[in-house]
Parts: C-alpha cells; sequence; structure tokens
C-alpha cells in the first residue's frame, strides 16, 4: 500500500513537470524594423548607403545609386569662324565641366564678279565676298586659245571666239548661178550698182539720165538691161541718132573686168527734148570663178 502511493506521487509529479514546460517554451521572432537612415548620401558619380534597424538590434543595409550628374545648358565661351572652330561648355552643380567643339562654319561666297573677261590671248579674272567675314578672293581666269574654224567658200580660217582671221575665203568652184561643187550652195554674186537717176554725157554732149538697171545671170555671164532717157540740149533731130556711154564693171578688188564705151544706135528720137528707151546690153562678161561681187559704173565718153 505504501509502495503503490508511493509510485502515485512520482507519476503525478512527471505530469506535472512536464506541462509546466510546454507552457513556458518561447514562440519564433517576426522582425519589425525602422526608418532607413542614410549613413552616406550619394554623389554624382558614387553610391551612398542606408541602414534600418528592428528592435531586436537586427540591422539592415541597402546601397543607393549614385545620381549621375545633372548639366546646365551650353554656353558658348567661344564662336566659331568660318575657318577657326569654336568652343562651348555646361557645367554640374558639383562642378564638374564638359566641353564641346563647334564647328568651323566655313565661308559662303557671293556669286562670281567678272571684272575682266578672258580673250583669246589674255587671261581674264573674276572675283567673290564671303558674306561672313568679308574675305575677298580674286580668281584668274585663263586665256581661251583660239578655236579655228577651217576656211570656207565665203568665209577665210578664223576664230569663233575673237574673228581673228587668216588668209581668204576658198570661193565658190563653179558658175554663177550653179551650186558649187564645194559646198553645195547656189553661186550668188553681189551686184553693186551706182545711185539712180544718174546722169551723164553722150558723145555730142547731150544729156543722158539712166533711170533704171536690171541684171540677169547665167552659165557665168551677166547681162545688163538699162532704160535712159536723152535730154536734147535743145530742139532738133541728130542725124546719126546715137548715144555713146562708157560701161565699167570691176571685181570685188576693184580690178577693171571691162572698160568699153557702149553705143546705142537706130534710135528714133522724133522733135521730143526728152525721149525714152530700154536698151538691152550684151555684155558677155565672162565672171571669173572665186569672184564675189560685181560693181556697174557708167561714165561719160571722155
Amino acid at each position: 500500500m505504501k509502495r503503490s502511493l508511493l509510485f502515485f506521487v512520482s507519476l503525478l509529479m512527471t505530469v506535472c513537470l512536464f506541462s509546466a514546460c510546454a507552457q513556458v517554451a518561447p514562440t519564433e521572432h517576426l522582425h519589425e524594423f525602422g526608418e532607413w537612415i542614410v549613413t552616406k548620401q550619394p554623389t554624382c558619380t558614387e553610391t551612398g548607403e542606408h541602414e534600418r534597424f528592428c528592435s531586436c538590434g537586427e540591422k539592415q543595409t541597402q546601397t543607393l545609386s549614385a545620381k549621375g550628374h545633372q548639366f546646365c545648358d551650353w554656353q558658348t565661351i567661344k564662336e566659331a569662324t568660318c575657318t577657326e572652330p569654336g568652343e562651348q561648355v555646361r557645367q554640374c552643380s558639383c562642378g564638374e565641366k564638359q566641353t564641346q567643339v563647334i564647328s568651323v562654319k566655313g565661308h559662303v561666297f557671293t556669286e562670281w564678279v567678272f571684272i575682266e573677261e578672258a580673250s583669246c590671248t589674255g587671261d581674264g579674272q573674276k572675283t567673290h565676298t564671303c558674306s561672313i567675314c568679308g574675305l575677298k578672293e580674286d580668281v584668274a581666269i585663263p586665256s581661251l586659245g583660239h578655236q579655228w574654224v577651217d576656211a570656207t567658200c565665203t568665209e577665210p580660217r578664223h576664230c569663233i571666239n575673237c574673228r581673228l582671221t587668216e588668209g581668204e575665203e576658198l570661193g565658190h568652184v563653179g558658175n554663177p548661178g550653179e551650186k558649187c561643187s564645194r559646198c553645195g550652195d547656189i553661186i550668188d554674186i553681189k551686184v553693186v550698182l551706182p545711185d539712180l537717176p544718174l546722169e551723164t554725157r553722150s558723145y555730142d554732149d547731150n544729156k543722158i539720165r539712166i533711170d533704171s538697171i536690171d541684171y540677169t545671170i547665167h552659165d557665168g555671164l551677166i547681162w545688163f538691161e538699162v532704160g535712159l532717157t536723152k535730154i536734147y540740149q535743145s530742139e532738133g533731130i541728130f542725124s546719126n541718132n546715137e548715144i555713146w556711154f562708157e560701161i565699167r564693171y570691176l571685181d570685188n578688188k576693184g580690178v577693171v573686168l571691162v572698160s568699153h564705151f557702149h553705143e546705142v544706135r537706130g534710135l528714133d528720137v522724133g522733135d521730143s527734148t526728152i525721149t525714152r528707151w530700154n536698151i538691152y546690153i550684151d555684155s558677155d562678161l565672162h565672171i571669173k570663178p572665186g569672184t564675189t561681187e560685181i560693181t556697174l559704173q557708167i561714165r561719160d565718153r571722155k
């Protein structure tokens, strides 16, 4: 009996002991951190740091990123010119500076002004001015040199720039009124006639007035038709009924081709003081190849 009682007491004490231990066992701790406290301020180029604490003494730290530079606007400290670069600068609040080159502007020239045109044998000159800096540039223009064109039937060898000529024209090949075998043009002759009306005198010292002159060129020959009026010095009939006057033909070089007295016979002058005739002068003048001009002269019979 006594032994059973002792066992029961021991068992009861063991149960009480375990029950007490279960009631005082510690619970798990949860950190409660306070506000972040900056311990190192970040700069433009370096990181910073802040930390916070729990009531239990636990500490947390974090890195703060660098701010990076905050530059102000660019300021020009040296203007660029036409030939030299400029410079501009900007600065951060930390004192850091950045510089930058401004490219040269380069000249802006006006249009060329020609002071003297170049010729075949002489240089010319032109100038222009920079509208920014006023620089003036004068530039020589090389001489052009002659640009020759070969001689033709009607023109000598010549420069198309200055019209300088060398030698003489070749002249047409063939007869007037026909095609030139060299250039294919119809061969024409300039005929220079005297100013009309023209007064001259016949062999008998009577006046002759030339009123009109026409001409025909064919197969290398030239003919003239002359309209004239014989003016008597006094009334009456001349027995011989003749008019004599001189005809001269000159080429373009002034050389006399034909010079002879022309006779008009068998004219019925009647008794009038003024009588009008149209006469056909068969000169049989053969035009020499290469002739470009013929001058007709009518003169008194000397």
